[in-house]
């Protein structure tokens, strides 16, 4: 291929100064790192915005609804850069309203086979309508605990119910 300086196509080029967070250079490395870890006040310091992962809610195998928590499945991207496996309060922004909710990212070891790939299921607060189809993007907030495995569906349900409250706690300012 032949190349062709700025000059011959009629523009400019300028250099920027790196930004720089204390003495560390703001990269994009630094950010993966962060995520990785779950550490999302740097994740935040460092994008400018909260992480989220965007994608459009697919039908999934209704067992939360079963449980009595309907989740919305969303598909991730093909290759994400995904923080750890974990359970999480978190926002959920559907066209131009924001539900509070809690998120499973993992492989859902509890269910029988589990899931080779990682799943992206949110539980909305006080919601009832249908996402199916619609893009929606997951904003994660705080970790709440690892992913676990449960001995049975009444130790998930009951272990569910508690992530709830703690993440109520959490969106209502600490207060109780």
């Amino acid at each position: 291929p032949s190349y062709r300086t700025s000059a011959e196509l009629d523009f400019a080029v300028y250099g920027v100064p790196s930004l720089k967070d204390g003495d560390r250079v703001i990269s994009s490395t630094w950010i993966r790192e962060s995520l990785s870890t779950g550490d999302f006040p740097t994740v935040t310091k460092l994008l400018g915005r909260k992480f989220g992962i965007l994608g459009a809610v697919q039908q999934g195998r209704q067992l939360g609804r079963q449980l009595g928590f309907p989740t919305a499945n969303v598909a991730l991207p093909e290759h994400p850069q995904l923080p750890p496996n974990g359970v999480y309060a978190v926002h959920v922004r559907s066209a131009d309203v924001r539900y509070e909710g809690v998120a499973n990212l993992g492989h859902r070891p509890t269910i029988e086979g589990g899931d080779p790939a990682p799943v992206l299921e949110a539980h909305l607060f006080d919601y009832s309508g249908d996402l199916y189809g619609q893009a929606v993007e997951v904003i994660f907030e705080k970790r709440l605990r690892d992913e676990m495995k449960f001995a049975s569906l009444d130790d998930l349900k009951a272990q569910i119910v508690g992530d709830i409250e703690n993440a109520r706690v959490i969106f209502d300012g600490g207060r109780k």
